[in-house]
């Protein structure tokens, strides 16, 4: 274990945003699978929608996730440095959840061959109970993520925190509990 966390540091250091996205991607992925096979213990697994867990995360959210983040570290600031990081999570939960769970259920629609208009109308069903889950879970972890995490490692506390979100997310999107 030791030796793999060493590997994964070094990949880290000497390639952090391939390296960010591609973990990000397989821990979205593992959300995905905890659903199927946990939650609605699917008899058969659906491998193409673990893959557009896969690819909506690789492709568009880790990608912008990070940017974002470096925004938040770099510009969002405080003359007290204690004060920063609520600062950065008042901003994250005001601007980049609506943002990012949008874009989320939007680019899994897409994904799903769904029409511009049909995926719209999804995201527009499904985005007020997200936002609602999304405010009793991630202010919190963001408070960590901002207070002690180094800013190369959030986007992978992100996507940890994300397996069981994902796997929320997951079950409301193909359950259509939301839509």
């Amino acid at each position: 274990m030791s030796r793999l966390l060493t590997a994964y540091q070094r990949l880290m250091s000497r390639h952090p945003f391939p390296t960010q996205v591609l973990s990000a991607g397989l821990l979205a992925a593992t959300g995905d699978a905890v659903c199927q096979l946990f939650v609605q213990r699917n008899p058969k697994y659906n491998f193409a929608r673990t893959a557009r867990f896969f690819c909506a995360t690789v492709f568009v959210i880790a990608p912008l996730q990070t940017r974002w983040f470096r925004l938040l570290e770099h510009r969002v600031t405080a003359r007290r440095p204690k004060i920063s990081p609520l600062k950065r999570v008042l901003v994250d939960q005001t601007f980049g959840a609506p943002f990012f769970n949008t874009t989320f259920l939007f680019t899994l629609a897409l994904l799903e061959n769904r029409s511009l208009r049909s995926a719209t109308h999804s995201v527009q069903h499904q985005i007020g109970p997200v936002l609602l889950a999304n405010y009793k879970l991630w202010p919190f972890v963001q408070l960590l993520n901002f207070y002690v995490v180094p800013l190369q490692y959030r986007i992978v506390l992100l996507q940890f925190v994300g397996i069981f979100w994902n796997a929320y997310i997951s079950y409301a999107t193909q359950n259509r509990m939301l839509a």
